[in-house]
């Protein structure tokens, strides 16, 4: 019983880390896009994801391109 908890609780905690990509544009100028692992644990992990793809698009439709994977 003792492992399903603790397993559980990994699982949990795991979904809640942040994330941070950065994007940059043709004349060298960078931007960021993250969401700390508190605002992570707060919204969720799907309201989580969904604040970090609205933010890639935007830079990204204004000509930014990701330098670092998500």
């Amino acid at each position: 019983m003792r492992i399903h908890i603790v397993l559980l609780a990994a699982l949990i905690v795991s979904g809640c880390v942040g994330k941070t990509v950065l994007l940059r544009n043709d004349k060298g100028d960078l931007a960021r896009c993250e969401v700390s692992g508190g605002d992570a644990m707060l919204q969720g992990i799907l309201i989580r994801d969904a604040t970090l793809s609205n933010c890639i698009n935007q830079y990204e439709a204004a000509g930014y391109k990701r330098i670092v994977p998500e």
